[in-house]
């Protein structure tokens, strides 16, 4: 009697697989933030330029230019708005954080200033932040649904027979 059966051997190439997965995980927080970046510029207004310069440290991390040049008649402010932001691309937590004190534009996000007291030509609310995540999200998911097959290229299967009789 001869019994034939065969078995199929896994390899993974881990550091391949790491270096490979961290790239593209960097690459996926540069462009889903520079996606953030532009859905708040596209939505805040410019008036004084402050809301728009606060945004310009995120900006500058992930190389989107920000035009934020006060309208005619208005105050420059934009070197008085305070905007800070990190970008985190080291170490398997990638992240980024941005903040800003201006005033006006924590206040419209989510208000309409005018019903307060001022005569704002854009008023809020902005919302920008929620579409500005969705926009993140949106490139976050694409890219990780297609980033799949890169890391598959790492897994090696070799199948072998073997036999007793």
């Amino acid at each position: 009697m001869r019994i034939v059966g065969s078995f199929a051997l896994l390899s993974f190439q881990i550091g391949a697989a790491r270096k490979a997965l961290n790239d593209e995980l960097n690459d996926i927080m540069m462009q889903a933030t520079r996606a953030w970046v532009r859905t708040v510029v596209s939505i805040v207004p410019t008036w004084s330029g402050a809301s728009q310069a606060s945004i310009q440290p995120i900006a500058n991390l992930v190389g989107v230019p920000v035009f934020s040049t006060p309208v005619a008649g208005a105050p420059d402010r934009r070197d008085t708005s305070k905007g800070q932001a990190e970008l985190s691309l080291e170490g398997p937590r990638k992240f980024f954080r941005w903040n800003t004190s201006v005033f006006h534009f924590i206040y419209n996000e989510n208000n309409n200033a005018n019903l307060v007291g001022f005569h704002l030509r854009n008023p809020g609310p902005y919302r920008s932040q929620r579409r500005a995540k969705t926009a993140f999200d949106t490139v976050v998911k694409k890219r990780l649904s297609r980033m799949r097959s890169r890391i598959t290229r790492h897994i090696k299967v070799t199948t072998r027979t073997v036999g007793s009789g």
